[in-house]
């Protein structure tokens, strides 16, 4: 557990940070920029002292929305070169979560970007389970490959990806690729 810096309860950050109502009004009323400054320092910067029990990704993705606010940031704070060193889930599963929420509500970008990371981030498997939820059939199979790819054709990598497939939250892309007729897909 780490204990994250939590700004002044004044402050504009301060509100963001603590996810409350107030803060959105706040946000709402401040300049654009120094809004979504705020709210993108709380997305890659979890302030959350426990992410199992505390839930913002829906309140941040909202704001996003509300500002108009683009995921360059988020998209910034993923492709970090830490994201291969640093692969702890609080790292990157709020801004996970929030890019979720943002595809639920139609942002096309917020879906691509899940699906760049699903294929190449370190946090993969919370990625995949965001799409689960949210992506269409045709952009799950287009993953199969690069998360598949993950794991060796050995007995450890075998035995690596039936734990994945057992620990994921949401089963719907495992069963699609299982009925992938490519041999290097449905056989796996």
């Amino acid at each position: 557990m780490f204990d994250p810096f939590i700004a002044p309860s004044g402050t504009l950050l301060g509100l963001l940070q603590r996810g409350r109502g107030d803060g959105t009004l706040h946000a709402l009323a401040a300049p654009r920029p120094e809004a979504l400054a705020a709210l993108n320092h709380c997305v890659v910067s979890d302030p959350r002292h426990d992410w199992q029990v505390e839930n913002r990704s829906l309140y941040y993705a909202r704001l996003y929305l509300d500002l108009d606010g683009g995921i360059e940031e988020i998209e910034r704070h993923l492709g970090d070169p830490d994201d291969h060193t640093d692969t702890d889930d609080s790292r990157t599963g709020l801004a996970l979560s929030v890019l979720g929420h943002l595809a639920s509500y139609g942002r096309d970008d917020a879906l691509a970007l899940l699906r760049r990371y699903a294929a190449t981030g370190a946090n993969w498997a919370w990625a995949l389970d965001e799409l689960a939820l949210r992506d269409d059939d045709a952009g799950l199979r287009s993953l199969a490959l690069p998360v598949l790819g993950r794991f060796p054709a050995t007995e450890e990598g075998t035995a690596a990806l039936a734990a994945a497939v057992r620990d994921s939250f949401e089963p719907r892309p495992w069963r699609l690729w299982a009925d992938d007729p490519r041999e290097a897909v449905g056989a796996r």
